[in-house]
Order: C-alpha cells, then structure tokens, then sequence
C-alpha cells in the first residue's frame, strides 16, 4: 500500500521513539499510550491482511489501465488519470471493479466501519 501515509516502518519509527522518551504526565502519556495501542493493531492487521489487498489492488490497476487505455499500470497514473475526471462511461465499471477492494481497505484502516 505505497500511497499509505503514514507508513508502517514510520508508525513503528514513531512508536519506538515514543516509547523510549514518553511524556512526564501520566494523564498525557496515557493518552498517547492508547493511540499506541491502536496503531499496534492497525500494524497487526495490515501485516495479516496487507499482502492480500496489495495483490488485489495490483490486479485492479492492471485492468483498469487496460480499461482506460493506460500506457502502463501505475497507481500514480491511474490516480492522476481519476483527478482529471476523465472516465467517459467507464466509471460504473471502474466503481465495480475498486469498491470491494475499498472495502477491504476498510476491514485493515476501520474494521469497526459497517456497510
């Protein structure tokens, strides 16, 4: 999920440097500490369920390039091509083809999210 920000490494990055200095106040680390505790299960789920959403999300960049006439299958391009708005009448595909993935993203970043 390279468009993902933060990434995983700089969550991780993140929670190590704050575990090695946490904040004096106890209310305020406390805070922190479960905003951690999210974030460790928000890393957990995107590890178990991360490679199966990024081959999904590869193999639906590919058809969709080929359904727009894409030169090539980047997910850049791809982004770029959808800000431009010019979908034609390809967009009823193009939400058939992306929104269970979209909805696999939600199972990793809100699995509290129902439809």
């Amino acid at each position: 999920m390279p468009i993902n920000r933060p990434t995983a490494d700089e969550l991780e990055t993140a929670i190590e440097q704050y575990r090695a200095n946490p904040d004096n106040d106890p209310k305020v680390d406390g805070y922190y500490r479960k905003i951690i505790e999210h974030l460790d299960a928000l890393l957990e789920r995107e590890e178990e369920l991360g490679k199966a959403f990024a081959k999904g999300e590869q193999a639906r960049l590919v058809s969709t390039a080929e359904l727009l006439s894409l030169p090539e299958a980047s997910l850049q391009r791809l982004c770029e091509r959808f800000a431009e708005g010019n979908l034609g009448k390809s967009l009823p595909i193009i939400i058939e083809i992306w929104l269970p993935l979209a909805k696999e993203k939600l199972k990793i970043d809100n699995p509290r999210y129902r439809e």
